[in-house]
């Protein structure tokens, strides 16, 4: 029975991995408080992916989730940015990187950082919305 109370949860993904959007788009889907509002491959189309939605008067996303290293702009930048045009989305940080030297490297002691190798976290923290 499906939880009517629960939160319901939008995000974007922002990683340069095809395979990994994906893999998150798959564990999502038949998530009925969870939706992926879009994804982007690298950071600069995550700000545009943010900048469209915002254009068009959809919903912001809950949640960015974030790669640290991707190419076009890197995930540090693009979090900075998220966090100074965006202040009120949550930044979850998906990095193959220790999450100490993540946080040292972005600078944002909110965002909640994850690794690579546990999309269960990763879901967990999408429920947590």
């Amino acid at each position: 029975m499906e939880d009517q109370g629960a939160a319901h949860c939008q995000f974007v993904i922002v990683d340069d991995n095809a395979q990994l959007r994906y893999l998150v788009a798959v564990l999502t889907a038949h998530e009925p408080n969870l939706e992926l509002l879009g994804e982007a491959g690298d950071g600069r189309s995550g700000i545009e992916l943010l900048e469209t939605l915002e254009r068009s008067h959809r919903p912001l996303p809950n949640i960015v989730v974030l790669d640290l290293d991707m190419p076009s702009q890197e995930g540090c930048e693009t979090a900075r940015e998220i966090r100074a045009r965006w202040p009120e989305l949550r930044i979850v940080v998906w990095t193959a990187h220790d999450p100490g030297t993540a946080l040292t490297r972005v600078g944002i002691d909110d965002a909640i950082y994850i690794k690579k190798g546990a999309p269960h976290k990763l879901m967990r923290e999408l429920q947590r919305c």
